[in-house]
């Protein structure tokens, strides 16, 4: 029997996923430049594409956000939120499974968009897969309890800037470094005979004005002794980067860093897709494609509110699903760091129906209210209640809770 072309590229993706989650994920650890890494707060709760083209998502407009590492989604619905979750979802970061010694903080923080840095495309690349059980009626007609599993991706075209009171922070720490190596440049015998050798030769430079031999002869000792000094900074550089003092107050800045949320702010665009694979009674050779969907999302954030705008268009791959287009908004409160409150909505035109079940689908509006919490450092949890499209297999009332684990959140400060 010939293998369905979809099943190949279903175990493809999951070898890939696989070596992602295997990768040396604690690479960035084993820097050996430590001293300039910092552990960020920096998860805001993530909607994985999975989820939204399964219509379980709590939030369906995705919020644009800062990667951890690896970030890990249980989600469990209705029944009194009594039952252990049942809904899954795991999202990996590939450019952040491994150490970048080359990249600096400015060059991560500065690049805003992807016309002024294309790294930003592999900085925000984010892979997913979820999973989901429902009891829906086959082609024959039949309740069959399948298994999906939805794999996505997601990243931004534009991704604001980093908000002043975290950019503060970051140049307090290079302020420090920068007082520390002045204060010990001043009292380095070798500096400052340097430094006064040179003014001495630039000097003798002006009263030689008219001798160019003598000229040049001067301006390329300046230019070894210039190199003496460079040299010089360097050692001095390394020597107070591991002293006591500095590292003490360092340390108070980094932890206060680590305290506060990394948030972008400013206009935001992204762009995602997912592709649904429908298992039933859990048959993994039975298993075939049921719906695709790609997806924008665009809007502009402050520290305090997120404005948000969807387009999405998710087509059908079987008889079972019809072809649809969502269009939505979505505001977002962040009145304190631990929590903020949202609400969505989005309105489904069906351009297409299904063709193999007896009940048509007609246009519907999903909507939903969210109070999002964090419970800890890159650590959210979520309650969401609201109305889902027409046609939910689980129905259209949403009552879930939603936890997310963020992983791997050190990144460079200098």
């Amino acid at each position: 029997m010939q293998t369905n072309p979809y099943i190949r590229l279903f175990k493809v993706a999951s070898y890939l996923m696989l070596l992602l989650v295997l990768s040396p994920v604690m690479s960035v650890a084993q820097d050996n430049k430590a001293d300039s890494l910092a552990d960020f707060d920096m998860l805001i709760t993530p909607t994985t594409p999975g989820f939204a083209l399964l219509d379980k998502a709590p939030n369906s407009i995705q919020r644009p956000s800062s990667l951890t590492d690896l970030s890990f989604t249980f989600l469990q619905e209705t029944d009194a939120l009594s039952e252990l979750p049942d809904n899954f979802a795991l999202e990996v970061a590939p450019y952040w499974l491994f150490s970048h010694p080359s990249l600096t903080y400015e060059t991560y923080e500065g690049a805003q968009n992807v016309f002024e840095d294309l790294n930003v495309l592999l900085q925000t690349l984010a892979i997913s897969v979820a999973t989901t059980s429902e009891t829906v009626k086959n082609k024959a007609g039949e309740d069959s309890t399948t298994t999906k599993l939805a794999w996505g991706a997601r990243l931004s075209l534009a991704r604001g800037k980093v908000v002043e009171e975290f950019q503060g922070k970051i140049n307090t720490l290079n302020d420090l470094f920068d007082t520390f190596l002045q204060a010990a440049l001043a009292k380095d015998p070798l500096s400052i005979h340097l430094d006064t050798t040179i003014t001495n030769e630039l000097d003798q430079v002006t009263q030689a004005a008219d001798d160019n031999s003598k000229v040049d002869s001067l301006m390329a000792l300046v230019d070894s002794l210039t190199a003496m000094k460079t040299i010089r900074t360097i050692e001095l550089s390394d020597s107070i980067s591991i002293s006591p003092g500095l590292a003490d107050e360092k340390k108070k800045v980094k932890t206060a860093i680590g305290k506060l949320k990394y948030k972008r702010v400013g206009f935001m665009f992204d762009v995602a897709g997912a592709m649904v694979y429908d298992f039933p009674d859990r048959i993994y050779e039975d298993g075939e494609r049921s719906r695709w969907g790609v997806w924008a999302t665009a809007g502009y954030e402050t520290k305090a509110f997120s404005l948000l705008g969807l387009v999405r268009y998710v087509g059908r791959s079987t008889g079972l699903d019809s072809s649809n287009v969502d269009v939505g908004a979505r505001l977002t409160w962040d009145p304190k760091s631990r929590f903020s409150l949202s609400v969505e909505g989005i309105r489904r035109t069906i351009i297409e129906e299904a063709k193999d079940v007896e009940d048509s689908i007609s246009n519907s509006t999903r909507w939903a209210f969210t109070l999002d919490y964090k419970v800890a450092k890159n650590k959210t949890l979520s309650f969401t209640v609201g109305r889902n499209f027409d046609g939910t297999p689980s129905g259209n009332v949403i009552a879930a809770a939603n936890l997310v684990l963020g992983f791997g959140s050190t990144r460079r400060i200098k």
